[in-house]
């Protein structure tokens, strides 16, 4: 897909990148940077979806929005989103990492291609787009990166394991960039979250039963707690006062405890 100017001339801007933002938390957030004139470019493999969203935000904001369809399953699709910002000077200071699949279910069961997919969005992809703007951030002395990770990533997680653990690689990968970013003024943060009401668990598979539902948040509030504490430079952003509970009782539970609970929870959703 081409470059969208809306009669712009070709200079260097400012812009937050948006992987997934076409749907769900990550179209939330694209509209709270749009609230603040900070210009968008949003990612995403659907590109019917992604003309329907921008011309429905162009009714209700000014700020200019981008759009790029690409899928993150393929590897050479991390460089050509870099290409594209450079090739129409689009400078990212926000680089939202928000783009994710889950499989669900026996992991010895889950197709093989799902999984792998699975891990290159979730690991290979927001790794490689981190490194690459991260260079360029560092150049300007400034920038911000979300990474969406889950309350998963505190615990195993069995029926959804292979997920779980891909949370548990952005949490402590985003931590540990925090700190050797933190000299050029680059802020790294990582949204952990429990049950977000979008469209996810039906992708993934996870049946939405009355006690699944009961947790979810909405992802217009995770949305504006997540901006907020990016923009604080909170590296752990925790929304919800659950969010906030479950991770420091586990830190005085048994691995075994965590582990049966962890599954009775996930079974539920069979």
């Amino acid at each position: 897909m081409g470059p969208v100017f809306y009669g712009r001339k070709l200079k260097v801007m400012d812009i937050a990148l948006i992987t997934g933002g076409a749907t769900g938390l990550g179209l939330e957030i694209a509209k709270l940077f749009l609230q603040d004139n900070i210009p968008v470019l949003i990612v995403s493999r659907d590109s019917k979806r992604l003309k329907y969203i921008r011309e429905k935000l162009k009714s209700f904001y000014k700020s200019e929005i981008f759009i790029l369809a690409k899928d993150l399953t393929f590897e050479n699709s991390y460089k050509e989103i870099y290409d594209y910002t450079k090739k129409n000077k689009l400078k990212v200071k926000y680089l939202i990492n928000n783009a994710g699949l889950g499989c669900f279910g026996y992991s010895h069961k889950i197709n093989m291609g799902k999984d792998m997919d699975m891990l290159k969005v979730n690991i290979i992809a927001l790794t490689a787009l981190t490194k690459l703007f991260t260079r360029d951030m560092i150049k300007e002395k400034e920038g911000y990166i979300l990474n969406i990770s889950s309350l998963g990533a505190f615990m195993p997680g069995p029926f959804i394991a292979s997920y779980y653990a891909s949370k548990s690689f952005i949490l402590s990968y985003s931590e540990a960039i925090s700190v050797e970013l933190k000299k050029y003024n680059i802020k790294v943060s990582a949204l952990c979250v429990g049950p977000v009401d979008t469209d996810f668990q039906n992708k993934a598979g996870i049946s939405k039963n009355k006690s699944l539902k009961l947790f979810c948040k909405s992802p217009k509030n995770v949305a504006k707690k997540s901006y907020i504490g990016m923009k604080k430079g909170k590296t752990i952003i925790l929304p919800g006062i659950s969010d906030k509970t479950l991770p420091f009782m586990i830190r005085f539970m048994p691995r075994k405890l965590i582990r049966r609970i962890a599954s009775l929870s996930q079974n539920k959703c069979f």
